[in-house]
């Protein structure tokens, strides 16, 4: 900075600011253009610090040039300077909440100004108390610089604050909080062997099938389906994998003590993850078997004494009994009783 006045006598220029010793100045420099006489002093830096020996990184700062001669008053002349800060962010790759199981990674941005160089230390902390350095990197002024935390597939443990900490001539931090996760519950769905009218004496199955996400498909978690409803059975075992898991109801023969509301219930746990159980029901109507339709029928045409005689007898019952019908013939002398398998 310089100031030029005509006619002085006697000048002293010296640099006033709010924070002593920051500076060095040069001694005062005098050069004559014309009729003016030029009083030049320079001041800099002492150090070159990232904290610049108390002055904030990132903050606007004023010095004074006073003038000071055979003049009434002193003239002041006013510059302001402006102080280049590293900076730091963090940013992730999935938009908070995320989902129980996503693959999440964080990534740390640090802004390195010009003129600053050096060996940059990135360390991160983690909401378990664990730290994890990245490597050293050799810095020069006017780069960015990037470093990703990998999470994986995120549980319940992940959930809390991180912090990444840059570390050149001064620290400078960042940070961010994984809030709560979404919990995504199985999909259930049942599924009946039938449709049509379920009567007494007939068979049913029910299928019970638990869907797990895509993102919980990789946790390593237990998966437990159980089936409920108005009369004591027996269930098959579960089978799945990959995130697909049945078991089956079977109700054999059918009846009317067994009509009502048929519940399954899918469970889905592990360590660090969560507890959920998602339902699905069905309602089973049994109907009472209608009577057989029964119909007897002669073999051969018109019989005389002595000949033999043979009769039919046809009996027609709803579709999907599991018993089989008896059929007594009865006249004169005659009592059979038979038990007819099913055709």
């Amino acid at each position: 900075m310089s100031v030029s006045q005509s006619g002085i006598s006697q000048v002293r220029v010296r640099w006033d600011e709010a924070r002593p010793n920051i500076f060095t100045a040069s001694h005062m420099n005098y050069q004559k253009l014309g009729t003016n006489q030029i009083y030049t002093r320079t001041i800099n830096w002492r150090e070159r610090t990232a904290e610049l020996s108390g002055l904030t990184r990132g903050a606007d700062y004023s010095i004074y040039l006073t003038h000071v001669a055979s003049l009434p008053n002193t003239v002041k002349a006013a510059t302001t300077f402006h102080i280049e800060s590293t900076s730091i962010s963090i940013t992730s790759s999935h938009t908070f909440p995320v989902t129980i199981g996503d693959e999440v990674t964080l990534t740390c941005r640090v802004v390195i100004p010009s003129g600053i160089s050096g060996n940059l230390d990135l360390e991160w902390h983690q909401p378990n108390g664990t730290y994890r350095y990245a490597p050293v990197y050799g810095i020069v002024g006017g780069r960015m610089v990037y470093d990703e935390l990998r999470l994986g597939h995120i549980t319940q443990s992940n959930v809390g604050e991180y912090s990444c900490t840059a570390s050149l001539n001064g620290a400078v931090s960042s940070t961010i909080t994984i809030p709560n996760l979404n919990l995504p519950s199985p999909t259930v769905a049942i599924e009946q062997s039938r449709s049509d009218t379920l009567y007494a004496g007939t068979d049913i199955s029910l299928t019970c099938t638990a869907t797990l996400t895509e993102s919980l498909r990789y946790l390593g978690l237990s998966v437990h389906i159980s089936w409920s409803g108005p009369q004591t059975f027996i269930s098959s075992t579960m089978e799945g994998s990959n995130g697909v898991y049945t078991k089956r109801l079977s109700i054999s023969p059918l009846a009317i003590s067994d009509s009502g509301t048929y519940i399954c219930a899918a469970t889905v746990s592990g360590t660090n993850v969560y507890s959920i159980t998602s339902r699905h029901s069905r309602v089973v109507s049994v109907t009472d078997l209608p009577p057989p339709t029964v119909v007897i029928s002669e073999v051969g045409g018109e019989r005389t004494a002595g000949e033999e005689l043979q009769l039919t007898c046809t009996v027609t019952v709803v579709e999907n009994l599991v018993t089989s019908p008896c059929i007594r013939w009865t006249g004169g002398s005659l009592e059979d009783v038979q038990s007819v398998g099913l055709l």
